[in-house]
């Protein structure tokens, strides 16, 4: 660096002369445009059904996003996969669960917390999701995201469940037909 510098600079009689090299930029850069193609193969992630097989309208509530969320989760009576997921999972959060529903029956209610232990829940429904893609995509014809959705849970739905009459919440990813 010394030796350009000294090669560059000639001082005479105190000024300095400064000598101008032109200096070629770099080479071989190109700019590259992306170029969008056609996708030929659409993937089952973006395969999007219209209906979900197999339930009816009855069994399917919509949050409304006008609403106050925990307004419309305390006038359900049903559990969701978060209150199931506490339940199985165990945690501090079951004894307001089950003083929740206690207070429901009297037509009272505590306001909606998300706790640590649903958003454990929602992560292992992701995980499973995913790995469930991982191991069966090859089975996957068509894989449906369901419609019903709010900025807490994205997908809600409630489904029957054997010869059972009360109705069984999930919050789900999507939707897995074998055809």
């Amino acid at each position: 660096m010394n030796n350009v510098s000294e090669k560059n600079q000639d001082i005479q009689n105190g000024d300095i002369k400064m000598m101008h090299i032109k200096q070629q930029s770099f080479t071989g850069c190109e700019v590259f445009e992306e170029k969008s193609l056609p996708v030929k193969e659409k993937s089952k992630i973006s395969k999007i059904g219209k209906k979900l097989p197999g339930i009816s309208s009855q069994e399917c509530f919509r949050f409304n996003r006008n609403i106050d969320f925990s307004l419309q989760r305390n006038k359900l009576d049903k559990y969701g996969a978060s209150e199931v997921g506490t339940i199985v999972i165990g945690g501090a959060s079951l004894k307001d669960l089950m003083i929740n529903r206690v207070l429901k029956y009297f037509g009272m209610s505590m306001p909606f917390e998300e706790n640590l232990y649903m958003l454990k829940g929602k992560e292992l429904e992701n995980l499973g999701f995913r790995e469930f893609v991982k191991a069966k995509g090859d089975e996957i014809v068509v894989l449906y995201k369901n419609k019903y959705a709010n900025g807490v849970d994205k997908y809600n739905y409630f489904k029957k469940i054997g010869i059972s009459k009360s109705l069984v919440g999930a919050t789900i990813d999507g939707w897995f037909m074998n055809i």
